[in-house]
């Protein structure tokens, strides 16, 4: 399933100040940068572990028509569900209204109705799902999430080439292993 935000985020998980810190950066003159390595951290949580960090909008695509699309947690509300019957043309055919699926908040998942899911499921080729998901309070984001941006963050603001002429190990204990615990597996 293919996600796009839709919105900025209203405020990141992790402050400029955080980064700063992190990084051992004294002045201002890096703040662009940090911002970047922000963002990217955030959209590298979210992706891995389909948690929406912060409050936003997003788009959810799915190519293939199926009984129940998970989407990222936790929801807090279905903007529009909407489906294509020719894969190729530009608008959405039609849309679902909200009695036609019921969704799980904390799970982040959609379950179409029987009756709608038999009517759809021989014609429909693209399903776009529109969501607001994420914590309004970041103040919620757990400690151990928040580590494993900071580690990437300072990766990133400490390599800033794409490749090395000394030989790098990753560290026990790194990103990947503390995001592990809060990793969403396909249905």
């Amino acid at each position: 399933m293919k996600v796009e935000r839709i919105t900025d985020a209203k405020a990141e998980a992790i402050s400029l100040d955080e980064a700063r810190k992190q990084c051992r950066i004294l002045g201002y003159d890096d703040d662009d940068t940090l911002r970047i390595y922000i963002e990217s951290a955030r959209n590298y949580v979210e992706n891995l572990t389909r948690n929406a960090l912060v409050e936003g909008a997003y788009a959810f695509y799915s190519d293939e028509y199926k009984e129940c699309f998970e989407i990222y947690r936790p929801i807090v509300s279905i903007t529009s569900f909407e489906y294509k019957i020719a894969a190729n043309t530009g608008d959405y055919d039609g849309s679902l209204a909200g009695t036609d699926y019921h969704f799980n908040i904390d799970q982040g998942l959609i379950t179409l109705n029987d009756s709608v899911m038999q009517d759809l499921y021989t014609q429909t080729n693209c399903i776009k799902i529109t969501a607001v998901t994420g914590q309004a309070n970041i103040g919620l984001i757990k400690g151990d999430i928040k580590l494993a941006m900071l580690l990437m963050i300072g990766h990133w603001h400490e390599n800033r080439e794409n490749s090395s002429v000394v030989q790098l190990n990753q560290i026990p204990m790194g990103a990947k292993d503390l995001l592990a615990p809060y990793r969403a597996y396909s249905l």
